[in-house]
């Protein structure tokens, strides 16, 4: 009866040796997983810092395109008004230019 005891303690005696090595292997790999999981909650809060940098230069890119399209603008329309005006200016000049071929002409005639 006492060697069946024994027998009995040391069965038992292994079973928790054999439970505390898994419990102690649990415990190392949830240590693990919970690292790799705080590591990951890091990767993926400067992934969300990159974005949100990313979208603000997006932003302030989309902005600047919309200034200089702006500025084009008012440039072209500068452009055409100082076209319209040498155009003016020219017909002008033409106009008195043949007004002087005119009299210069009809002072010929006289002579």
């Amino acid at each position: 009866r006492l060697e069946a005891s024994e027998a009995g303690a040391l069965l038992l005696r292994t079973e928790l040796e054999r439970h505390k090595l898994d419990s102690d292997t649990l415990m190392r790999s949830e240590a693990g997983r919970s690292s790799e999981l705080s590591s990951a909650s890091a990767d993926l809060e400067q992934a969300r810092e990159a974005l949100k940098e990313r979208e603000r230069r997006l932003e302030a890119s989309a902005l600047a395109i919309l200034q200089l399209e702006a500025q084009l603008t008012r440039m072209q329309e500068a452009k055409g008004r100082i076209e319209d005006g040498l155009t003016a200016r020219c017909e002008r000049a033409e106009a008195r230019m043949k007004a002087a071929q005119d009299a210069l002409g009809e002072a010929g005639t006289r002579w």
